[in-house]
């Protein structure tokens, strides 16, 4: 048995923070971890860090974000890029918690097929610095309904879902999951829910399920359904991520106030004292996960064969009207390319 995950969107300018120093503090008192999620409020997140059963993710809005131009460019320069901007904009009072606070690296990006690829290669490249300086990571904080479930199973996702395996402590799948209307149900499992194919694609590969943060949820940008139903829709959230032991936290869309948000985070911050009591008296059972893969989430190859580069050099047969990587062997359906082989341009396969 667990208790409810859903916490609270907090972030700088947060008018509807309102007695949340006494919701984290009744949750630490009953022994009921919680997630404190806080968007460029160094000074919330810092407060919250008191409490030894927080769980910190912090996000720098501006270091975040993916300028368009940059999907043309190579990964791993703009690995480098991103995460050295990502650490000269963080404040003293985050680097001080280097080691305990998750920096959630993206927000949002683009969730085209070919900007997927790039976001994947990316947040390895960045995933991997951040290992080697300490820090835990999670993204790419992917918008609702993005991106297409085929894009977790590409070779760059594969490659960061790998790393997830390895290191469920230090690296984490961040996405953001909204109904889009007051109807919490609305789109169910390809809005909210939609983290399922996160979940096949590391099934299909054989990996662990990665440590995984809903850092948005709820329902739109700036609504929500009468209270009454609010509360029977945080609870059917509560009841669904509590199925997921890997889901470590769920932060409703948001306390903070500003342009758009209109009166929702006066009204969420109105259900703070019946989320703290529900969370701490309900108890949700959990749902049996799938067995863990016998390679122990370890990292699997992307590819079981053991094959040649171009960047160990080719080999430019004479009988073959063009180069392939040296130790390939260039085979006809019927036997190896050779002197006198008769065969057709475009047929011959690479091994």
């Amino acid at each position: 048995m667990s208790h409810s995950k859903v916490g609270f969107h907090v972030a700088a300018n947060c008018g509807g923070c309102a007695g949340i120093s006494g919701y984290w503090a009744s949750l630490d008192a009953a022994g009921v971890p919680f997630v404190v999620y806080s968007a460029n409020d160094a000074g919330l997140l810092a407060r919250a860090a008191v409490f030894g059963r927080a769980i910190l993710v912090y996000r720098d809005v501006e270091a975040s974000t993916v300028n368009p131009a940059d999907y043309a460019r190579p990964t791993a320069e703009m690995a480098g890029y991103y995460w050295q901007r990502t650490m000269e904009r963080l404040p003293a009072a985050v680097h001080a918690l280097r080691g305990r606070v998750w920096l959630e690296l993206l927000n949002e990006p683009g969730r085209e097929p070919a900007q997927a690829r790039w976001v994947g290669a990316l947040m390895a490249g960045m995933a991997r610095l951040a290992l080697a300086d300490g820090w835990r990571v999670c993204g790419p904080g992917w918008a609702p309904g993005n991106p297409e479930p085929e894009a977790w199973l590409t070779p760059e996702w594969a490659d960061y879902l790998r790393l997830c395996a390895s290191q469920p402590g230090r690296v984490a799948v961040s996405v953001h999951e909204y109904s889009l209307s007051d109807d919490i149900g609305a789109g169910w499992g390809w809005l909210v829910g939609r983290f399922r194919f996160v979940h096949e694609a590391a099934d299909r590969a054989g990996l662990r399920r990665p440590t995984t943060f809903i850092t948005e949820c709820g329902w739109t940008l700036n609504s929500m359904p009468p209270d009454d139903q609010a509360k029977r829709d945080i609870e059917r959230l509560a009841r669904l991520y509590a199925e997921h032991a890997n889901i470590t936290g769920a932060s409703l869309w948001t306390l903070q106030a500003g342009a758009g948000n209109g009166n929702l985070p006066t009204r969420l911050n109105a259900l703070m004292g019946w989320l703290t009591n529900w969370t701490i008296a309900t108890e949700l059972p959990d749902a049996a996960e799938p067995p863990p893969p016998d390679n122990g989430g370890e990292p699997m190859p992307t590819n079981l064969l053991s094959n040649g580069s171009f960047e160990d050099g080719w080999t430019d047969a004479t009988t073959f009207p063009g180069q392939h990587p040296k130790g390939w062997q260039v085979e006809w359906n019927t036997g190896p390319v050779g002197n006198g082989f008769d065969y057709a341009i475009g047929e011959a396969v690479h091994k």
